[in-house]
């Protein structure tokens, strides 16, 4: 058949064209019914109509600028519709396949169309209208899509420059976009997308989207709209008033690929791991080698999570939360060991966490907080943020915060800036068996109010790791006891104030220290004496280690299970006792204790223990000190301040030893009771030349160069004392002979 062209005016149709055929319609020409086979080819050029062409395979159809295509049946055939062409009105069953439209082509189907692999060039608009199925068309830079009402586009791929937009009522699915943008509009509806790199997607307010993937691209949420069941595998997500629910799932944050989440302007994310519990809902830096960042930013802003939060796990984690954000643990039941919340999870990752301004909060919920868990975690606590940490849902009497939990792992937490607190209903752990670090800086505040089964709210070195509590010009109050173990030190400077409840036990090697500007205080609310530390009545301070300024007593010091050294002095009105085996080595004053005050009492009990003071000094009235097989060693003076003071050997099996570097020092003491089994050990005398004479109720010892002399509250007869012997180091022994 010849070449057809139909001029203006003209109509052709219906028409069968073959292999080599080839019609063109000239403006004001009509085609109608016109089947193109294999070989055979179309024109419609400008002012020209097609109206319903069968394009069949291999056949060839064009629209030029200015032509128009009426309900265009393209199977498998290569139809394209260049700049200013249009095709609209594909009629209910036909089909267009494989159609390109070039810049400013549109092509708008009728409903019940369906058009397949349509490729959407720069400045060209692809229109998915009611009843109307689009699938997998390309949209090039320039070129768009619209689903509207009705319309339904189904594996969209969306090149750099390219966009689709979906209006009410409208929906898209299985979208790919590879630099492109997708709109979903008031009303619209979107699912299933895959955002890679340089692609982004914003669901504006009522618009709708679900299950979609960003991988290196971009999701924006804006206020009023929704992303359900969303899975983040490396991308930015800003939720900004929106809704973002990770459905059932996890929400990744840096998994595959460096990620961020920003949440603000009163966004809302959600998640809910019911189907992988007791794993995290959310993962913060999940892989080694990736990153992840979110940040919650103004009132109303809020993550809540059902399942544990970690951040961090093992690659890089951070979290900011500020200017009244929050986010919250709302489990019922966390079964997990690591914690509602971790900051740093695994052996090389690293998490941080700043909580930043008033209103700001991180809410553990019923689950305890970890920050080092077995990675590397801080916690930033400033300017009026809060955290709040339980141990409600696991067994009671059990840690609300761990710092440095595992071997290897370090974490630090830092509460600084007016308003700053960290509130914990358990107890607090710094360095369990790994480094922990507590800094409460100036104005920053942590109350322990909870305890574990001992009755201790914080302990430091809870295992065989380290710790250390700094109190910089901050509060801690502990509601309960505290404990500091072996690798553990606790500092209050710059006007820091330390309140713990009621008492605190120290490890041999555990460090305690006060400056001039701070205050310790066990048993009251730290308003004692600044410099000092202070033991109130009915309270203790028990253990070994080291107590580097003044001790105020009114409660309890007891040395147990090692050396406690009070190495600036102890005064006040309190008890010391030194266990079985312990040694309490004082420095400095040591008033009050033995007798400053009336009823102060020195009791040391048990066998193989060890007094040392320097000096030992009492005060007027009933000043006592009782030595049950003990040892005293003091290199000054053993004298009460006023005689008479009242020294008591009771005379418990195996007997109490008084060690004296200078034996003219003991002139004033009283003996009370001194038995058989009492021994008297004169250290800087010699053997040889010493004599034991007792008289006027007065016992003396002299060895030509130095003088003691012992008074007696009783009166012994002069018989009961003598030379018991060599002390093994060229001294005497003096004890009661009968």
């Amino acid at each position: 058949m010849p070449a057809i062209v139909v001029s203006a005016g003209s109509t052709s149709g219906p028409l069968v064209l073959q292999d080599g055929d080839s019609l063109t319609v000239l403006s004001g020409g009509i085609a109608s019914g016109i089947v193109l086979s294999s070989g055979a080819a179309e024109t419609v050029q400008a002012g020209g109509t097609d109206d319903a062409v069968t394009v069949a395979n291999g056949g060839s159809f064009t629209v030029l600028a200015g032509g128009i295509a009426i309900a265009t049946d393209n199977q498998s055939g290569v139809a394209v519709i260049s700049s200013g062409g249009t095709e609209e009105g594909i009629q209910s069953g036909g089909s267009a396949v494989s159609i390109t439209l070039l810049a400013g082509a549109l092509l708008s189907m009728a409903s019940g169309g369906t058009d397949l692999g349509i490729i959407v060039d720069s400045g060209a608009v692809l229109i998915v209208s009611n009843g109307v199925q689009a699938q997998f068309a390309t949209i090039n830079g320039g070129g768009s899509q619209i689903v509207s009402s009705g319309g339904l586009a189904t594996g969209t791929a969306v090149n750099s420059g390219g966009s689709v937009t979906v209006l009410a009522n409208g929906q898209s699915e299985f979208e790919t976009l590879s630099g492109g943008d997708v709109f979903v509009a008031s009303g619209g509806v979107e699912s299933a997308a895959y955002i890679s790199s340089g692609g982004s997607e914003t669901v504006q307010s009522s618009g709708f989207a679900d299950a979609d993937t960003i991988d290196g691209g971009g999701l924006t949420v804006s206020a009023g709209g929704t992303e359900d069941d969303f899975y983040d595998d490396g991308g930015t997500v800003l939720v900004a008033g929106g809704l973002l629910s990770a459905g059932s799932g996890t929400l990744n944050i840096g998994v595959a690929g460096s990620g961020s989440l920003t949440v603000a302007g009163g966004g809302t994310v959600l998640a809910a791991n019911t189907a992988s519990a007791p794993d995290a809902v959310i993962l913060v830096g999940n892989l080694g080698s990736e990153t992840g960042n979110v940040m919650v930013s103004g009132s109303g802003s809020v993550i809540d999570a059902a399942d544990p939060v970690w951040v961090g796990v093992a690659g890089v984690g951070s979290l900011t939360i500020e200017n009244a954000g929050t986010v919250a643990m709302t489990a019922t039941a966390l079964p997990t060991i690591d914690g509602a919340f971790v900051i740093g999870d695994l052996a090389g990752g690293s998490g941080s966490v700043v909580v930043t301004g008033s209103g700001s909060e991180l809410n553990g919920g019923i689950g305890r907080i970890s920050i080092g868990f077995g990675g590397h975690g801080t916690l930033f606590v400033t300017q009026g943020g809060t955290v709040q940490a339980s141990a409600a849902a696991y067994t009671p009497g059990v840690e609300a915060v761990r710092i440095g939990y595992s071997a290897g792992a370090t974490g630090q937490v830092t509460i600084d800036g007016s308003g700053a607190t960290l509130a914990a209903d358990g107890a607090v752990l710094v360095g369990v068996n790994g480094g922990g670090t507590l800094v409460i800086g100036d104005r920053g505040a942590l109350d322990a109010g909870g305890t574990n089964d001992n009755g201790e709210g914080l302990i430091v070195d809870a295992g065989s790791g380290t710790g250390d509590v700094l109190v910089t010009g901050g509060v801690l109050s502990v509601t309960d006891g505290m404990e500091i173990n072996a690798n553990g030190t606790l500092a209050a400077t710059f006007g820091g104030s330390v309140a713990i409840g009621t008492g605190l036990r120290l490890a041999s090697g555990a460090s305690l220290s006060v400056d001039g500007t701070s205050k310790l205080e066990i048993g009251g609310n730290s308003s004692g004496v600044a410099g000092s530390i202070v033991v109130d009545a009915g309270h203790s301070l028990v253990g070994a280690g080291v107590i580097a300024d003044p001790v105020v007593l009114n409660g309890l010091l007891q040395a147990q299970l090692g050396v406690l050294q009070a190495t600036d002095g102890v005064t006040g009105t309190g008890a010391i006792a030194v266990a079985s085996g312990a040694t309490l080595e004082i420095g400095g004053v040591f008033d009050g204790a033995l007798g400053g005050n009336a009823g102060a009492e020195l009791s040391i009990g048990g066998s193989g223990v060890t007094l040392t003071t320097a000096p030992l000094s009492g005060g007027p009235n009933a000043a006592t000190a009782t030595l049950d097989q003990a040892n005293v060693q003091t290199a000054n003076s053993i004298a009460f301040a006023t005689a008479p003071g009242i020294l008591s050997l009771s005379g418990d099996a195996g007997g109490g030893r008084v060690f004296a570097s200078t034996a003219a020092s003991m002139s004033a003491e009283t003996v009370q009771t001194w038995t058989t089994a009492d021994t008297l050990d004169l250290t800087d005398m010699g053997f040889a030349a010493a004599q034991v004479s007792y008289g006027a109720g007065t016992l003396s010892v002299t060895d030509a160069s130095h003088t003691a002399a012992i008074g007696f509250a009783g009166a012994p007869t002069s018989g009961n004392f003598g030379l018991l012997g060599n002390d093994g180091q060229g001294g005497p022994l003096i004890g009661r002979t009968g």
